[in-house]
Parts: structure tokens; sequence; C-alpha cells
């Protein structure tokens, strides 16, 4: 069991956890009973998104997807860009370009803006409706993950190639979510997420 303010785990006899001092109600106990694989029943609870994230996941050697990472108060939520669902998108896109008639230049124009702006449309929409997109996706309470290492994307030059950002999710199961990206440093970012995991973020420049 662990508790739902700060991670740490906790005995079912403890009334408060030993790291932060949080009360371990019997609401939280019952929650943390559960097992700690990825949650990918829908939630029921609205929630208001603190960041989105743009990643890249690898899912083998040259099948390398982009990945959302919804970051919301107390979980985040992985949405992934399958081709298929890129795919439909694209052709959804098409027909409402082509429905209104604009030209081919202004056309293109707005398909370029619709995937640079993409995923702000996981602002408003609901978890269920997140995890429903695709398999993949999947639903990850905070107080299952053991820690987050971030380190920051950093430019090379021809003797030292570009490093690549990396966000290695370690949940208590012992499975570790990685991912890539190119997010420069940034206090605001290192703030956020301490925020969100306090000591459990592994903060990189």
């Amino acid at each position: 069991m662990f508790c739902t303010n700060c991670g740490t785990r906790i005995e079912s006899n403890q009334q408060f956890c030993t790291q932060c001092g949080a009360r371990v109600s019997s609401n939280a106990l019952n929650n943390n009973s559960t097992n700690t694989n990825f949650i990918n029943q829908p939630s029921q609870i609205s929630l208001n998104v603190v960041w989105i994230m743009i990643a890249q996941k690898k899912l083998s050697l040259l099948n390398i997807i982009t990945c959302y990472v919804i970051l919301y108060n107390d979980r985040l939520v992985l949405a992934h860009l399958s081709p298929e669902l890129q795919k439909a998108e694209n052709a959804k896109k098409s027909a409402e370009i082509k429905a209104s008639g604009i030209g081919f230049f202004k056309g293109s124009a707005e398909m370029m803006r619709y995937w640079a702006n993409y995923q702000d449309k996981y602002r408003t929409m609901p978890i269920p409706s997140i995890l429903a997109e695709d398999p993949m996706n999947a639903e990850i309470p905070y107080n299952i993950i053991s820690e987050l290492l971030f380190r920051a994307y950093t430019a090379g030059d021809e003797d030292d190639p570009d490093r690549g950002g990396v966000m290695h999710i370690s949940l208590s199961n012992g499975n570790t979510v990685k991912l890539k990206h190119t997010i420069s440093h940034s206090n605001s970012v290192k703030a956020t997420l301490e925020s969100l995991l306090g000591f459990r973020v592994k903060y990189k420049k």
C-alpha cells in the first residue's frame, strides 16, 4: 500500500504516513490495495490538466510513435498516436478542409496548424474517451510512481551529437515507461514536475 499524498509505502495498520505525515484514510487503504499495473479502467473523475508533454515512445527497433503525456493533479495519462489513429485523424481533417472549400495552400496550412496543436484536444477530453482512443493508452496514478527521471534535452555539436531528453517513469510494480523528448531545461518544467511528484522527481539538466 502507498500514501496517496507522497507515494511512500505504508503498512495496513498505519494511521499516518511516516514520510509526509498525511492521514491514511480508509478510502486510501482501499485504493492502494489494488494491483499496481497500469489502470486502464475509465476514470469517473473530471480533472484539470496541469501540463501536456509531447514525447516519443520506442515500441521496437524501427517503430517509434508520438506519445502525449497528460499530467493531472493526481495522475498522468499516456495517449499514443498510433499510425491507425493518425491516418484516421488525417482523413477526418482532410474531409473538413475539402468541405470548407478553401484552396490547396490554405488547406495545407490548416492541416499543419491542426497537427501543431493536436495535443490541445486533451485539455477538455474526458479521461475515459482518451483511454478508448487506443488500446495502448494508460492511466497511471501518482501513488504508484516510485520515481520519475527527467533529463532535459541538450543540443550538441559535430563532436558531441544531440543528447536527447528522456523521461523514465518507474512504477512500484517494477515496470518502467521510457520516453524521449526535445524539451530543453526550464525551471518551470522542473517546478511543475516537483509540485506533482515531490521528492520522487529526479531532474537533470
